[in-house]
């Protein structure tokens, strides 16, 4: 088991930023997902309030 943790530590400091380039573009994908789903969720969250409260302001 030993053997095993030190082959991936070892392999994980061998990696270049070059070879993670393409962590990169998932994370930018998974932010756009992201950002969508909370931006509606704020929006259906605020005409919740509206449909609730009504408009008091």
């Amino acid at each position: 088991m030993a053997s095993v943790f030190r082959r991936v530590m070892l392999k994980l400091s061998a990696t270049r930023w070059s070879e993670l380039i393409n962590i990169s573009i998932v994370d930018e994908f998974v932010w756009g997902i992201v950002t969508a789903f909370e931006s509606v969720a704020l929006v259906s969250m605020l005409c919740f309030f509206f449909l609730s409260y009504g408009c008091t302001i």
